[in-house]
């Protein structure tokens, strides 16, 4: 199974390396490029994670959390 190492920077994003160009600007923009980025892997079918690539919290906002929850397959 591919898996695909998902390091779209958030909102949460801190404009500094790494992350410091295209990311998302608010929480809406956030969860669309996420879903995109689910049901690419969903049609592909392949396993995803969201990596935080420079650990500064990309992913700290529980609403991020309950969308990939409400996206999970059952």
């Amino acid at each position: 199974m591919w898996l695909f190492e998902d390091d779209t920077r958030t909102y949460l994003g801190s404009g500094e390396f790494p992350g410091k160009y295209d990311g998302a600007k608010d929480l809406a923009e956030t969860q669309t490029m996420l879903i995109r980025n689910v049901a690419q892997e969903a049609t592909r079918n392949f396993a995803t994670w969201w990596m935080d690539l420079g650990m500064t919290g990309w992913f700290n906002d529980k609403r991020m959390w309950d969308e990939m929850e409400r996206l999970a397959p059952r």
